[in-house]
């Protein structure tokens, strides 16, 4: 949408992995919601989160790579966030928590956003929850908004423009290096991975290597 001068969201509803704020068992996915923006020299703004504490991937790569898991993550089977750093251990034993983490940190915002999600990509399309319907599958809600139906595009994309490039250039707090917006690294790392190839785990390169045997197909090419 974005690259069509379109401003474009999306909201997703699936999965039963995430406990409500001060719930016991698991009732909501992770829930993601995206927006696309366009500008006119500055990379797009490009976001899209998971309404969980943490996205699912990122645990399975934590388990993967033998990461720990950070505070406020995840909960026990009771449904209470477990707020010390933990080993991994097996994904069975815990649950997500909202983004938030605790009540007290704002769980019950990534609660509430992951119920927007379920309301705009579920019931909004006559069709039911997971919670109500497990193993329904994942549910969509996409829309893309015509600028030039609210203001000029060219516009839009100035002030876009005005907007990120003052975010890209503000003083960065002690220790750090530089301030980004959503998009921006993304942007860079894109350019960075087409010219120099992208960079994979060597438990991911042996994934491959596993599937393409297999199914009889050539392996990986991999620049050492």
């Amino acid at each position: 949408a974005a690259l069509q001068g379109m401003v474009g969201v999306c909201f997703t509803g699936a999965g039963l992995s995430v406990v409500p704020t001060f719930a016991a068992k698991p009732l909501l996915g992770t829930n993601p919601i995206a927006l696309a923006a366009p500008a006119r020299h500055e990379a797009p703004m490009l976001f899209d989160a998971a309404t969980s504490a943490i996205a699912g991937n990122k645990i399975r790569l934590a388990m993967r790579v033998a990461s720990p898991l950070l505070p406020g993550w995840v909960t026990d089977k009771d449904g209470i966030p477990i707020m010390e750093e933990k080993p991994v251990f097996d994904r069975d034993e815990f649950y997500q928590a909202p983004l938030g983490g605790t009540r007290e940190q704002g769980s019950h915002k990534g609660y509430g956003f992951a119920l927007m999600a379920e309301v705009l990509s579920t019931m909004l399309a006559g069709a039911l929850p997971t919670m109500l319907a497990p193993g329904s599958g994942s549910k969509n809600h996409f829309a893309a908004y015509s600028i030039e139906a609210f203001t000029d595009v060219e516009k839009f994309k100035d002030t876009m423009d005005q907007m990120l490039k003052t975010l890209r250039t503000a003083q960065p707090a002690p220790g750090q290096e530089r301030v980004l917006y959503p998009g921006l690294s993304e942007a860079e790392e894109t350019e960075h991975r087409r010219a120099n190839g992208i960079p994979l785990h060597k438990e991911v390169i042996q994934w491959f290597g596993q599937c393409t045997g297999e199914m009889g197909l050539a392996p990986l090419a991999v620049a050492r």
